[in-house]
């Protein structure tokens, strides 16, 4: 009777035993979002930041009330109107281009900090996010993101970029670029916004 109830003692913290190290291994794997997940890589406004599927450079940020489309006229004829902000607009103007392959989808969204980023509006159609813009290997594109923002969201800002060839954004390149504004010198842009700023249509080199 007590090797029997050894027996199973021993089987018991064995069993215990390895149903922890295969808890452990599993621990050791990543969720499958974290291998499939955009892979980013960073820099700052200025400067042509290379995330080997593209790269872009962000020439400059602006602050307006309003935003309306450059291109003047819609598709029937009549002139764009101003469209005013919940908040602030902040149009990020910049340049992308393929590197490897034609690609399509372009997608953006502004980190303001604290844990809170908002996406590019498609409320313009010439902002790279309605217009779905052909990108090139050679071919460099000019265009402009825009985000509507609560003013009080406004901590810090940097804008994350990704790019890839369909809606699929699996392993897909992504540029993390710090737009430099933060404390007081934001608060100043905030403060000094132009009451409209016109969105230029997007145009291939």
């Amino acid at each position: 009777m007590k090797g029997l109830l050894a027996r199973r003692s021993t089987t018991i913290v064995l069993s215990l035993i390895l149903l922890g190290l295969i808890m452990g291994a599993h621990s050791l794997i990543p969720p499958t979002l974290a291998t499939s997940e955009p892979i980013g890589y960073a820099g700052g406004i200025g400067t042509t930041v290379d995330a080997r599927q593209f790269t872009i450079e962000v020439r400059d940020v602006r602050f307006a009330r309003s935003i309306t489309d450059d291109s003047g006229d819609d598709e029937f004829g009549v002139p764009s109107e101003p469209i005013e902000a919940n908040g602030v607009w902040v149009v990020v103007d910049a340049t992308i281009e393929s590197t490897r392959s034609t690609m399509r989808n372009v997608r953006a969204e502004l980190d303001t900090g604290e844990d809170y980023a908002y996406s590019g509006t498609t409320w313009s159609s010439n902002v790279f996010d309605s217009a779905s813009p052909s990108l090139s290997p050679g071919r460099p594109v000019t265009g402009a993101f825009a985000f509507e923002v609560p003013e009080e969201r406004l901590t810090e800002l940097s804008l994350r970029a990704v790019v890839s060839h369909s809606l699929d954004e699996r392993l897909a390149a992504q540029a993390d670029i710090d737009l430099g504004l933060s404390g007081a010198g934001l608060t100043d842009r905030i403060d000094g916004a132009d009451d409209v700023t016109a969105i230029p249509p997007i145009e291939t080199h």
